[in-house]
């Protein structure tokens, strides 16, 4: 992705527009399987593809914060 220059409003919009598919995808694992009852289990191949967007957008989002906010997030993420 090509964002070098992009003012905050025309990187937001890169955001959304490449990232509302993983958030769709993303949305029943905070909802659906967040808690044991009738839900089924998620499908092993979700859940792995879940993990794989969602550090995709943990990613996107560390990348633009400062790197004292990266380094300690990234620290935080190691020692769970």
């Amino acid at each position: 992705m090509a964002d070098e220059g992009l003012p905050g409003s025309a990187l937001g919009a890169l955001f959304v527009q490449e990232h509302t598919t993983a958030a769709e995808f993303l949305t029943p694992f905070a909802t659906a399987f967040r808690y044991p009852g009738d839900a089924l289990d998620p499908d092993p191949d979700d859940v792995a593809k879940a993990i794989a967007l969602a550090e995709t957008v943990l990613n996107f989002v560390l990348t633009r914060m400062p790197e004292t906010v990266r380094k300690r997030s990234l620290d935080g993420f190691a020692s769970s």
